[in-house]
């Protein structure tokens, strides 16, 4: 359920016309921020709207991705994703699409034996 805080934001958010919210997030090297906030809607001020709300959703989608998001997003090669809420219907909806980076080491072992290193055989040819 969500608390008065957040009710009240979602509410605030639907009488200005906004029908949709996307939050982007980003991390790495153990720290990770909250970025970008757009909106949809239409006949949308987006200046007014990021006076009014911007820091409160930086706060809500902190506070989604450090109780409610169960990856590892900002240590080592950290992540990245987008947090959208959805207020077109009745219920608010909050989808989180979000990606973990890893460095994968791949290793090959190539036998030079049979190469043939003669004339015109290669490169230096």
């Amino acid at each position: 359920m969500a608390s008065l805080k957040t009710a009240t934001l979602f509410a605030a958010l639907k009488d200005a016309g906004v029908t949709n919210v996307e939050i982007r997030y980003d991390g790495g090297g153990d720290s990770g921020q909250v970025e970008d906030v757009e909106y949809e809607g239409t006949n949308l001020d987006h200046t007014s709207l990021n006076d009014k709300f911007e820091g409160d959703l930086q706060d809500l989608a902190t506070h989604i991705l450090e109780q409610h998001y169960d990856y590892d997003w900002y240590n080592n090669d950290g992540g990245y994703g987008n947090i959208r809420i959805d207020l077109e219907g009745d219920t608010p909806e909050i989808t989180i699409d979000g990606y973990v980076r890893s460095i994968e080491d791949a290793g090959a072992s190539v036998d030079l034996v049979d190469i043939n290193w003669g004339e015109g055989a290669g490169w230096y040819s």
